[in-house]
């Protein structure tokens, strides 16, 4: 007879082998027949359905609620928990949202959460289909086409269109760091002054990941400067992290606040999250460094140093701790006023 465990590994193999082809899940639909969706492994605690919550692994989901999972089912010890609860920690409000038509409890808050994830859904929907729509018609306006020949000479090759992507070109190897090394000047000085040379042009200019974090980087050209455009058509929160695409809006909503009050200009906006130079340091840069914690706390992330930046986020667990925070990100900052809010660390 086979185990909730086997039933597991039989989703993880699935998991692993997803975009070669359809995924057979005939052997999964076996064991499920033989034990149904919700028995809970021994080794973990987990019922499958929370396994596939802690993996994220969508594909697992949404086949074991068609198998008709109990979205209320809990495992055992440290998962003896509802998986929306385990949901709404994961900031997956989507996720939570299903299983509520599936037939889960839904207490207050996460109601609460859902009446103001509708509420973002009708401000934001139709802007993540104009934005694109409208900067694909200006890639060949002759300002921007103007700076792209600019590009060209600098960077020593040709953009390209990105199957997938629109409104913008992308120059996909780019070697920020012999460039800037070069010029004698850190990637992000670099990168920041081709950066103010696009912007007088009206083109926006950024990468996708931190510059210099890698031997060639790729850089992206848009046809505004706006942070809300170009946080639209970027890699910021890429359909693997399970967010939803209205999630970049809320963040440059943030941004947009924070440059009204600290004007800033966006240098990287991709997967891993958005660094972005100050055009002058504020006279409270301890203040300035707290609200930027403030900022990670509201995209649900970690703050994190542009040192060893990936996987080492610093959550607070007391006024001490948050105390010396604030001091490494306040010196952080003051070396060159580039900052680095991170998306991708959870709480």
């Amino acid at each position: 007879m086979p185990t909730p465990s086997d039933l597991i590994a039989e989703l993880t193999r699935v998991q692993r082998n997803a975009g070669k082809g359809l995924p057979d899940m005939r052997r999964a639909s076996a064991i499920i027949e033989a034990i149904g969706p919700d028995g809970v492994c021994v080794e973990t605690g987990m019922t499958p359905l929370q396994w596939s919550i802690v993996e994220g692994s969508r594909l697992a989901f949404l086949f074991l609620l068609a198998r008709q999972a109990d979205p209320n089912a809990r495992g055992t010890g440290t998962f003896d928990r509802a998986p929306i609860a385990m949901l709404v920690e994961k900031g997956d409000i989507d996720g939570a949202d299903r299983l509520v038509r599936h037939g889960a409890d839904c207490p207050p808050e996460v109601a609460a959460l859902r009446d103001q994830k509708a509420a973002l859904r009708a401000r934001h929907e139709n802007a993540l289909a104009d934005i694109p729509k409208r900067l694909e018609g200006a890639l060949e306006s002759d300002a921007f086409v103007a700076h792209v020949a600019v590009c060209e000479a600098v960077f020593g090759q040709k953009p390209a269109r990105i199957r997938g992507r629109k409104g913008h070109l992308a120059f996909k190897s780019v070697p920020i760091k012999a460039l800037a090394k070069a010029e004698g000047v850190s990637p992000e000085l670099w990168l920041a002054r081709q950066q103010a040379e696009a912007a007088r042009a009206g083109v926006g200019l950024f990468t996708r990941s931190l510059p210099g974090e890698r031997t060639k980087d790729e850089i992206d050209l848009a046809p505004s400067t706006s942070k809300r455009d170009l946080i639209c058509i970027s890699g910021l929160l890429p359909p693997e992290t399970g967010a939803s695409p209205i999630e970049k809006l809320v963040m440059a909503d943030l941004l947009d606040e924070l440059d009204a009050d600290h004007p800033f200009r966006l240098l990287t906006a991709g997967p891993m999250g958005v660094l972005g130079i100050l055009d002058d340091l504020p006279d409270d840069l301890s203040a300035f460094a707290r609200r930027l914690i403030g900022l990670c706390g509201e995209l649900h992330t970690d703050v994190q140093l542009r040192v060893d930046t990936v996987g080492k986020g610093l959550t607070p667990n007391s006024a001490e701790e948050t105390e010396e925070i604030v001091r490494l990100v306040t010196e952080d900052i003051a070396k060159d006023g580039v900052f680095w809010l991170p998306w991708g660390v959870d709480h």
